[in-house]
């Protein structure tokens, strides 16, 4: 069973947003044919701007297209999002839970703690200053799928790994 990130918001976002810009473009072009000073004004103010909301809508769509992949089987895990990259059996598990983070606002994030022979690509971070790390591998807002239900499919799987639920 694979997790499903949010990434339709972002990408709607950018395609409104390159929208914008070319609407901008044209405002522009239209400058360059009426020509004289608002000609000039509508050249200079809505070309930059086009170009500036097409550009800042091409990066935030291709932010949005990351690889993203979280699924959980009878096997294990396999995880390849925003750095990390790991494939690791259950017995290569030591746990994972739902924890909240140590901020003033309510984040929580899907957090998993590997044995050592586990190549991740990152270091792990959670919690800081914690002698024994875990990898904070997704936050809970940018999945499609509600803390329960990753609560209820994270427990199918790995059972007593997933020590508590969501943690407050």
């Amino acid at each position: 069973m694979e997790l499903h990130r949010k990434g339709w918001t972002d990408r709607s976002l950018a395609l409104k947003g390159m929208g914008v810009g070319a609407v901008g473009l044209l405002i522009a072009a239209f400058g360059l044919l009426i020509g004289g000073p608002l000609g000039g004004y509508l050249v200079v103010f809505a070309g930059i701007g086009g170009v500036f909301l097409i550009l800042v809508g091409l990066l935030v769509f291709a932010l949005s297209m990351r690889p993203f992949r979280i699924s959980f089987g009878e096997s294990g895990v396999s995880v390849h999002c925003e750095g990390l990259r790991f494939e690791a059996g259950w017995e290569q598990v030591e746990a994972i839970n739902i924890e909240r983070m140590p901020t003033p606002t309510e984040r929580h994030m899907l957090v998993m703690w590997l044995s050592d022979d586990v190549r991740t690509g990152e270091q792990p971070t959670f919690p800081p200053g914690a002698a024994r790390k875990g990898y904070a591998v997704v936050e809970m807002d940018q999945l499609r799928e509600s803390r329960e239900e990753v609560a209820a499919l994270v427990n199918q799987y790995a059972g007593p790994k997933f020590r508590s639920g969501v943690h407050q």
